[in-house]
């Protein structure tokens, strides 16, 4: 779309001669062309329209141009249209200038100013971005011709066209002037329209294929009516089944190449038309055989279109027609290798519903049959491939439920496959690349289990085999986004250890690469994707370093780029969790400059597009995991308001969804603990409204939440310190409760309270005063005494122990309470 550079000059009447400068400037440059001037404004509105067609406005600045109602409209127009201004300060001014250009840094040409210096900066200016902007101006024409013509659909974008507009969108640089709406409202109904002639191309197929099954019933009908051969018939009808394989295989491709929820339905359509036409022949063994294979490919296609439960119900179809055939023929390896593909395909579409055991049954099932084949026909199986693939599988499953013996037994099954692939084709990448994916996972593994220097080091060779392939194959984007993983992971390991140094190091590297991935193909929206998530973690890297701005500067990088990928797919699911996430950590930056105000507005922000987003993917657990962090943030904020009701009432929610999480992710530790402090927050809060019994409640809860969790992690110490604070908060209330329970005569419940509470924390020596109390006022003398000097030379809240409980013998006389013990207890003292 690149053509020569169009400019409007904006100036005063008055300063004709002045603008004689900036003309002969441009005039230097053979690309640009000066397509009008303010002073071309007629009754017919001609300064519009050249505003309009031009790529860049040149503002004459003078006192007369600052002050001209001329020169305003114009750059009032101009800042609607989004197109790029250009300041040049040709004499000195002392007014206010108008709002597209109050903030404008001008470029300095006044008669004691170097012209040379004022030229070059003026074409620089104007040449940056160059390209972006003239298809900023092309695509606006177009877009202003689509609104003119009452948004007819001929006036929409196709083909390439829309490709290039949408890479356009896509990969918008830092400083040049953003799309308008009519931009994105032009662009994104072209997509929808393409998406409607997809849709009528897929029901052109699907008519196709009704076609196709009409002449193979015809076809029999014929031949069997007539009493012609059997054989012709049969023929036919082969000859027309073979017609609608080829549709369906075209039809199958075009929707898994891009999987949309859209596709199902088509899908489904086309596979009950398919086994319409094979259930003309119930015997033939072969094609029964086709429709098998075809509904596996169908149920692929439907899962990577998002919907697992549709994609189960096609492939259990696939596996039962499958199991029968082997029944009949149980020594066909094709058959074989086919049920152990539906059986792989059943089990990621467990494993997309969350269902882990039904995934690992499939799974199994798959492996058995993999390497049953690969004793009898390597080849059938890529020589071990396929069974390395389900061995990564089995071992994400086992990871997931945190059994990490068994995933490094999968992952390590599966790197020996693929070392022993290597050492067959040593120059072959894939080999390469599939080494380096096992490597990966096996540091995974290494990584849950706490040995960092073990999983840095499986990464490291992973990386190593990364770079020889991309040495090979640089260009090749599948290599290129696993090199890019590994990165992030060394990243964040590197983080994890404290080295901010070095995880800055490998996020720059994953930068570089992302960009040069994006840089090549800007419409690919997953690059984009992990474009914007690498600039968040460099923010947060830039944040613990103190780089505020830098880390805002990032920050802004990353939104920038996912709410154009919103905006230009807003199914994109990952654009908004990124987009979510910024909030996040815009929120702590707003924090961290004492800007509380701002935080609440990222935070709300946050959790409306989480709330979003888990009502769509109620299984997700990280959803209900940031709206845990989200609310019990915001909570903390209002407390620190001195609202404490808005603030019980965050706390409240905080702790629903990280309940949710919990139940989401049962063996994640993490998520687990997140409970407990949940529990914290909100009985915290009771205790600072005064409501004590109600405080109590909690932090008994949180002491039994916490106790749980130690019996089921026990190798996790960020849970036993938990368990010790739950113990001392729990504590720390029963005293203040059993102390007016004492008082109040209600001595049972202060017994038992204040027996609990020891269990909790034995060491609290208050708790251990008001059991002795109890038990006193109770006429359990003995046991009370015992445990008033066996308490002595100890301390309560810095005071020592005689001390503190004296005082409290008066508190007791003052009320009217007074026991023979206490005598002999001060006696004893």
């Amino acid at each position: 779309m690149a053509d020569r550079i169009r400019i409007f000059i904006a100036h005063s009447p008055e300063d004709r001669h002045g603008t004689d400068r900036l003309r002969g400037w441009l005039a230097t440059a053979a690309e640009m062309d000066v397509t009008g001037e303010t002073s071309d404004a007629g009754p017919d509105g001609d300064a519009d329209r050249l505003i309009h067609a031009c790529d860049t406005v040149v503002v004459a600045m003078t006192p007369r141009s600052t002050m001209s109602d001329h020169c305003a409209r114009d750059l009032a127009l101009a800042a609607t249209l989004n197109k790029r201004i250009v300041t040049v300060m040709l004499e000195h001014h002392g007014g206010r200038l108008p709002g597209p250009i109050a903030t404008a840094v001008p470029i300095p040409a006044t008669p004691h100013h170097d012209p040379e210096q004022a030229r070059t900066a003026l074409l620089a200016a104007i040449r940056a971005d160059q390209g972006w902007v003239t298809t900023h101006r092309a695509l606006a024409t177009r877009a202003e011709d689509w609104e003119k013509a009452s948004l007819a659909r001929a006036s929409l974008l196709r083909g390439r066209a829309l490709r290039e507009a949408e890479t356009w969108l896509a990969d918008q640089p830092d400083r040049a002037p953003p799309p308008t709406a009519l931009h994105r409202r032009f662009i994104l109904a072209s997509r929808e329209a393409a998406g409607r002639r997809q849709r009528r191309i897929t029901g052109a197929l699907i008519a196709a294929l009704v076609f196709a099954t009409g002449l193979a019933a015809t076809a029999w009908i014929r031949g069997t009516t007539a009493n012609q051969s059997g054989d012709a018939a049969i023929a036919s009808l082969a000859s027309a089944q073979e017609d609608a394989a080829r549709l369906l295989s075209r039809l199958t491709d075009e929707m898994a190449a891009s999987p949309t929820a859209v596709s199902v339905p088509s899908l489904m359509q086309v596979r009950d038309l398919s086994a319409r036409l094979n259930a003309s022949l119930p015997t033939d063994r072969a094609a029964r055989t086709e429709a098998a294979l075809l509904d596996n490919r169908i149920g692929a296609a439907i899962l990577g279109a998002g919907d697992p439960l549709t994609a189960r119900r096609v492939l259990d179809d696939a596996r039962s027609e499958l199991e029968i055939l082997l029944s009949e023929t149980p020594d066909h390896l094709g058959r074989q290798h086919a049920l152990a593909t539906t059986l792989r395909h059943l089990g990621d579409a467990a494993t997309a519903r969350g269902s882990a055991q039904e995934a690992q049954t499939h799974y199994e099932a798959a492996l058995n049959l993999f390497q049953a084949i690969e004793e009898t026909d390597p080849a059938l199986t890529r020589h071990g491939t396929d069974t390395a693939e389900t061995f990564d599988r089995l071992g994400q499953v086992a990871l997931d439920k945190g059994d990490w013996e068994t995933a490094q037994d999968r992952f390590a099954s599966a790197r020996a496959l693929r070392a022993a692939l290597l050492q067959r084709a040593p120059d072959d990448p894939a080999n390469r690349n599939a080494l380096a994916g096992s490597l990966r996972r096996l540091a995974l593994v290494a990584r849950a289990r706490g040995d960092g220097d073990g999983a840095r080091t499986l990464l490291t060779d992973a990386l190593a085999h990364h770079e020889k392939v991309l040495a090979q194959v640089p260009d090749d984007s599948t290599f290129q986004q696993d090199a890019a993983r590994v990165l992030g992971d060394l990243a964040d390991l590197a983080a994890l250890q404290g080295d901010g140094a070095e995880a800055r190091r490998y996020l720059d590297r994953q930068l570089s690469l992302l960009r040069e991935m994006t840089a090549s193909d800007p419409a690919k929206l997953d690059w984009q994707a992990a474009l914007a998530d690498t600039l968040g973690e460099i923010a947060r890297l830039e944040q613990a370093e103190g780089d505020y701005s830098g880390a805002q500067a990032s920050l802004n990088g990353a939104r920038e780029v996912a709410q154009r990928l919103a905006l230009i797919d807003p199914s994109n699911v990952r654009a908004r969790y990124t987009l979510a996430r910024s909030d996040m950590r815009m929120a702590d930056l707003a924090q961290l400059t004492e800007n509380p105000d701002a935080a609440e507005t990222h935070l709300q922000s946050a959790a409306d597009r989480l709330e979003t987003l888990a009502k769509e993917q109620p299984e997700a657990s990280a959803y209900a995991t940031d709206l845990g962090t989200v609310f019990a943030r915001l909570g903390a904020l209002l407390q620190q308001r001195d609202d404490a009701e808005t603030a019980a009432g965050y706390f409240a929610q905080a702790l629903d969804w990280r309940r949710k999480a919990a139940e989401l992710q049962p063996n994640d530790p993490g998520v687990q603990r997140a409970v407990t402090l949940g529990l914290m927050d909100s009985a915290a809060l009771l205790e600072a409204r005064r409501d004590y019994d109600a405080a109590l409640e909690g932090y008994r809860e949180m002491f039994d939440h916490a106790r749980a969790l130690v019996d089921r992690f026990p190798q996790e110490p960020p849970l036993a310190d938990d368990l010790r604070v739950a113990g001392d908060l729990f504590a720390k209330q029963a005293a203040i409760v059993s102390f007016g329970d004492v008082i109040f005569g209600r001595l049972d419940k202060a017994e038992e309270l204040t027996r609990a509470a020891l269990a909790a924390a034995p060491d609290n020596h208050r708790v251990a005063a008001h059991l002795a109390y109890a038990l006193m006022f109770g006429g359990q003398d003995a046991e009370a005494r015992e445990i008033f000097l066996a308490h002595r030379e100890s301390e309560i809240d810095g005071e020592p122990w005689e001390t503190v409980v004296r005082q409290d013998f008066e508190t007791f006389r003052k009320v009217g309470l007074d026991h023979p013990l206490m005598a002999d207890v001060e006696t004893a003292f």
